[in-house]
């Protein structure tokens, strides 16, 4: 598989010849095709010196000879043909369009304005200008002096938020996506590290964008740390096609001789194989197997050598870029040695008398980092480090290894831990209200990620998933109880009974009397007797809630264990009659002792019916998948709720209910996973949290019209209820698979 590797970088200046070629020698170590550089500083007097040490084509946008300047370079192993060179903004904005392997690439190199404004007007021309090479396949990179998303990649705020939204607004526009965070979601990496006025400022700058149809062809994007500019070199890998390997002849590296310890061991090597003549029939023979023996020997030696730089460069650079990710949260990112005071650490190779400091001899972005270990307590880590340093210029010199030791750590005292971002007032009120500001941009930040890709359509899919099935579900929990208590209420009335005319005597009342009728008067669920008469009659144990006694005479009768007072006597004659042991207190009427039996009782058998439900989804969900169980159980709970029209009973109904719980806690239970695993982690919480408000709101609109429209009509909750609830469940059904998934 043939890659093509592309660079970036600021260089702060291109002029001096030893830092070029320290670039040619990076470009060289990392295989880097096709390079952009920023802030080149190059006039048109400088084109002959480039094209010399850069072996290859090199295009160039000059600025001054202290400012501006971009330059696009390609490999002459590259294999690229150059289809247009166009300078949109001279010194800022060069496009170049190449074609690889029959496909046409817009490699585009930026250097964006200090200045917010400008930049704004800068990123409105780039979006113009690209337009046109839409058809191709956009590279853009370079050094674009503002963040997107401040909250991971700056310390501190986004100084010029405008010229940011206009920047998101292009990258959008143009469909472009930002390689190192499709690589890279979680990382805290920054490419551009500055100490000013002890405040540790740093922002990752420097960015490459491609066309979101590269996107599977991208291989990897690293953030690489460099000694001579304040900026991080960034480097992307694609694939581009499958390729036959070149045949070539084997070269002698001539820059071996100058390698002591090759030559040392070459020496070695020759002496034994100059003993080995008489092994061979002619010299002839000993001669062609000796320079096969010199070709293995020197790639083998070579290997090994460029195995070992690599590994100690690699470990350089992760050392760094673990200390640089260290400045976020737990760290002061505005404390720094003051100026003129020694870093704490103090060297002292065996041999010397005296120590050298390693403040005076490290970049400010490694001396940076040590103070972030120092400063958090972790000396062993900062020790690593700078034994690595040293014990890495030593082998670069060609001297012997001499013991690292570390004679004294001196720790810095930190700042207070509310620092002006933004000024230098000393107002504490200031502070805290910046702090405050800061805190609601980056939740406000976090809440439109939601709505960014990668999981822009996820959210709106989950959102409706869980306002149907939130809608659906508390709509018919209170629906249910109501149509069971209308139902029940339909029937009662149907077992009236009426007397007419009845004269009871000489009878014991120890039995209900309710649900009847006793005219002349009408009475509902209770007992009312008017113009009637009662001559020796025994009431023992009578509750008469809702009961009254109005023109009747009651003569020669014995109450016993009643409520029955005055308040139920109305315009009644009492002849001869006792009342004993009469009940006292506040009597349940048969309203509230009906609701609250009901209400409790149906919503006891709901949830008891959620237990099979519970096991099911256990049992079942990472074999049949969450997709699976969301959008099945809400589709049958929707089916579910047709059945309600045959309902004509409350067991009828207590049955349906307890069918459509179980199906729906399946729903509930593969939907939080779900929306768990859609999120990455730095957008679970807020995501989450998005659909939960949606659930509720559902929920409060589901008891509002479901609830008005109990003993209306049962066609309108039935059919509504049914419509969100399979409607839901076939969104639900478009939602990735996230069984084989990694949580992000």
């Amino acid at each position: 598989m043939r890659s093509l590797k592309i660079g970036s970088l600021n260089i702060n200046g291109g002029r001096d010849r030893q830092k070029r070629g320290l670039i040619s020698e990076i470009s060289t170590q990392k295989n880097i095709d096709i390079l952009f550089l920023q802030e080149t500083h190059t006039t048109p007097s400088d084109e002959t010196d480039w094209g010399l040490w850069w072996e290859g084509s090199n295009y160039l946008s000059h600025g001054t000879n202290f400012s501006a300047g971009v330059a696009i370079l390609f490999r002459a192993s590259a294999n690229v043909k150059i289809v247009s060179c166009a300078e949109i903004v001279k010194g800022r904005l060069l496009i170049v369009r190449a074609e690889i392997e029959d496909t046409v690439f817009c490699f585009t190199n930026i250097y964006a304005p200090n200045n917010g404004a400008e930049r704004v007007a800068f990123y409105t021309r780039l979006q113009k200008e690209l337009l046109i090479y839409n058809q191709d396949q956009i590279i853009l990179g370079g050094d674009f002096n503002c963040t997107l998303d401040f909250t991971v990649d700056r310390i501190g705020e986004e100084p010029h938020p405008h010229s940011s939204q206009t920047l998101n607004t292009v990258i959008s526009h143009l469909d472009l996506l930002d390689t190192f965070r499709v690589k890279h979601p979680q990382s805290r990496q920054y490419t551009w590290v500055r100490v000013n006025s002890n405040r540790v400022c740093a922002a990752r700058l420097d960015r490459v964008y491609i066309s979101r149809t590269l996107n599977p062809r991208l291989i990897h994007c690293n953030i690489l740390p460099v000694g001579f500019t304040d900026h991080h070199f960034v480097s992307v890998e694609l694939i581009i096609s499958p390729g036959e390997r070149a045949k070539s002849f084997w070269h002698f590296n001539n820059k071996l001789l100058l390698d002591n310890v090759f030559c040392k061991n070459f020496g070695c090597f020759w002496d034994q194989w100059q003993l080995r003549k008489v092994e061979f029939d002619s010299l002839k023979l000993w001669w062609e197997v000796g320079k096969a023996q010199i070709r293995v020997f020197c790639q083998q030696y070579t290997s090994h050598s460029s195995a070992r730089l690599k590994t100690v460069i690699k470990n350089l650079e992760d050392n760094i870029k673990n200390l640089e990710e260290g400045l976020n949260g737990s760290v002061d990112p505005t404390w720094y040695p003051a100026e003129g005071e020694t870093y704490g650490v103090e060297l002292f190779p065996a041999g010397e008398g005296e120590g050298s400091s390693c403040a005076e001899s490290f970049p400010s972005t490694q001396r940076h980092g040590l103070c972030v270990h120092l400063q958090t307590g972790k000396h062993d880590e900062a020790w690593m480090v700078l034994k690595q340093i040293h014990d890495t210029n030593m082998r670069a010199r060609g001297e012997p290894e001499r013991v690292f030791t570390v004679n004294r750590i001196k720790i810095p005292k930190q700042l207070d831990e509310l620092v002006e971002m933004q000024n230098e007032s000393a107002n504490p009120v200031l502070k805290v209200l910046f702090k405050i500001k800061a805190e609601l941009r980056g939740i406000w930040s976090t809440f439109m990620k939601c709505f960014d890709y990668p999981v822009k359509d996820n959210t709106i899919k989950l959102a409706i998933v869980w306002f149907t099935l939130s809608f659906g579900f508390y709509g018919l929990s209170v629906w249910f109880p109501d149509v069971i208590k209308h139902l029940q209420a339909d029937e009662y009335a149907s077992r009236v009974k009426i007397h007419n005319n009845e004269r009871i005597e000489d009878f014991t009342f120890n039995f209900t009397l309710e649900n009847q009728i006793h005219r002349n008067g009408a009475f509902f669920k209770a007992v009312k007797f008017i113009d009637s008469s009662f001559i020796n009659c025994y009431f023992e144990d009578v509750s008469s809630v809702g009961s009254s006694f109005t023109n009747c005479t009651i003569v020669d009768s014995f109450f016993y264990n009643t409520d029955i007072d005055d308040s139920k006597l109305t315009n009644s004659t009492i002849i001869n009659s006792s009342f004993h042991h009469n009940k006292t207190g506040c009597q349940m009427t048969f309203d509230d002792d009906y609701s609250a039996y009901w209400v409790y009782f149906v919503n006891f058998l709901g949830t008891l019916a959620v237990l099979p439900g519970n096991i099911v989804s256990a049992l079942l969900m990472d074999k049949i998948g969450r997709l699976s169980m969301l959008g099945g159980s809400m589709v049958l709970s929707g089916i579910s709720c047709f059945f309600l029209w045959f309902g004509t009973s409350e067991s009828m109904m207590i049955f349906m209910l307890c069918l459509y719980n179980g199906l729906s806690i399946s729903a509930w239970n593969s939907l939080d996973v779900v929306t768990t695993e859609l999120y990455p982690t730095d957008r679970r919480g807020t995501g989450f949290g998005f659909c939960n408000a949606m659930c509720k709101l559902a929920a409060v609109m589901g008891n509002l019209i479901f609830g008005s429209l109990v003993g209306i009509t049962k066609a309108i909750p039935i059919l509504l209820a049914s419509s969100v609830l399979v409607c839901g469940g076939l969104v639900g059904l478009r939602l990735p698979d996230t069984r084989a998934n990694v949580l992000m």
